[in-house]
């Protein structure tokens, strides 16, 4: 049996699709059907990792992390996503009205994108799944972002954040300048600046990996 877990939907990654748009399921082929599906498909891309995010409630799940023979999720899309060696998958469906016709659809496209292999026209790289690579995650960019911003104000410059994350100098200068201006030598003795400039220096030092 494929080595998946089933777990509540945390977020979902695109716009949803409005329930007048969605269609009934036109799959024939029964749940046991679409996981040997699907199992074969991730076992072409050796996926790790592997998860279905639904609209199910904690009580839907069993311990073994599979959903309850009378799971009732309350609303039907879902969410594979796994691990390769290009990095994480992520393939949401909810263009039909009930859940395991989603997760089916979402098996039969990767069926299709491996048929491309056959003529020869992607390489090893498999560019055909790209448009399902996780992005990288926003969090650390925007904190940086924050950080950099904070740093331009308590130094009073006009440099735009972008120019002082592009820059270890800039970065340094406007640093040093933030830390001149809040120190207790400079007669201003702001304590809460000197602390915010000195945090958000070794964030984007820590987030940049400047050393």
């Amino acid at each position: 049996m494929i080595d998946c877990r089933f777990k509540p939907i945390e977020k979902w990654p695109s716009k949803p699709t409005p329930g007048y748009m969605r269609k009934s399921s036109p799959f024939k082929a029964g749940w046991q059907q679409t996981l040997d599906l699907l199992e074969r498909e991730l076992n072409h891309l050796s996926a790790k990792e592997i998860t279905v995010e639904g609209f199910f409630r904690l009580s839907d799940v069993r311990n073994d992390g599979w959903p309850k023979s009378n799971a009732r999720p309350t609303q039907p899309g879902v969410i594979l996503s796994f691990n390769t060696k290009r990095g994480r998958m992520v393939m949401p469906c909810d263009s039909f009205d009930d859940w395991e016709g989603n997760l089916r659809a979402i098996a039969l496209t990767l069926e299709r994108l491996r048929s491309v292999e056959r003529y020869g026209i992607v390489t090893e790289q498999q560019e055909q799944y790209t448009g399902w690579l996780r992005l990288p995650e926003a969090s650390a960019v925007d904190e940086a972002t924050e950080c950099a911003r904070r740093l331009a104000d308590l130094a009073s410059v006009s440099h735009l954040p972008s120019q002082i994350l592009a820059s270890r100098e800039l970065f340094e200068r406007v640093a040093a300048e933030a830390l001149r201006r809040n120190h207790s030598d400079t007669g201003e003795n702001n304590v809460d600046g000197l602390q915010l400039a000195l945090s958000a220096r070794k964030r984007i030092r820590e987030l940049k990996g400047w050393k």
